[in-house]
């Protein structure tokens, strides 16, 4: 996600997005994302389903977010590990 549509404040504008990922739902899944030198992919279960172009800004704020339109899911995020390479 690289901001928000100005023309309609409530809608993101996306970069990049990928259909080929297993469930995620009642599943124990090992998900890593890494920027290395302009590109980010992201790994499901050692497989990826997204390499794209990218360029980051000097500062960032690194996030999680999850939502599936019901109340009965329960979102779990553990063993995080942000580091950078200079």
């Amino acid at each position: 996600m690289t901001g928000w549509n100005p023309a309609k404040a409530d809608r993101l504008v996306w970069s990049s997005a990928a259909t080929a990922v297993p469930l995620l739902r009642d599943n124990l899944r090992h998900i890593a994302v890494r920027a290395d030198q302009g590109v980010l992919t992201v790994t499901v279960d050692g497989v990826s389903p997204l390499n794209t172009p990218i360029i980051l800004p000097k500062k960032m704020i690194v996030g999680f977010t999850a939502a599936n339109g019901t109340r009965t899911d329960r979102h779990v995020v553990s063993n995080i590990e942000v580091s950078t390479i200079r």
